[in-house]
């Protein structure tokens, strides 16, 4: 694979393409990679809002758009969600361990089987 990781000025290293099952928040995450939401660490209040728009753990998602400021347009199912840099900050993901994740929640989620908030 080669080098997938990339050295900051600073010494610190950001990753350049996705190791699977590594955990990252959603602030760092690649466009267009899919994703798997493993956490929300906010108060419960803004949990349960995220949760009411879709966006629980176990949710698969990919980044569609990165904004100046943090800010991600992320896209899971038919939906599409700007979120602003802090929420993207809290939002811990992982890479999937297939590429079908996704398309499985769409499917549970249609067969009555959701996810608790």
């Amino acid at each position: 694979m080669g080098n997938t990781h990339a050295r900051r000025f600073d010494g610190t290293v950001r990753r350049r393409t996705g190791e699977r099952g590594t955990t990252m928040t959603l602030r760092d995450c690649p466009r267009a990679m899919r994703v798997v939401v493993d956490g929300i660490d906010l108060d419960e209040r803004h949990r349960f809002r995220l949760c009411e728009i879709g966006l629980a753990p176990g949710v698969g998602l990919r980044v569609v758009q990165r904004g100046a400021f943090g800010g991600r347009v992320i896209a899971f199912g038919d939906e599409r969600v700007a979120v602003d840099g802090a929420t993207a900050r809290a939002v811990r993901v992982r890479f999937t361990q297939d590429e079908h994740t996704q398309d499985d929640v769409a499917q549970r989620e249609e067969n009555g089987n959701m996810r608790e908030c």
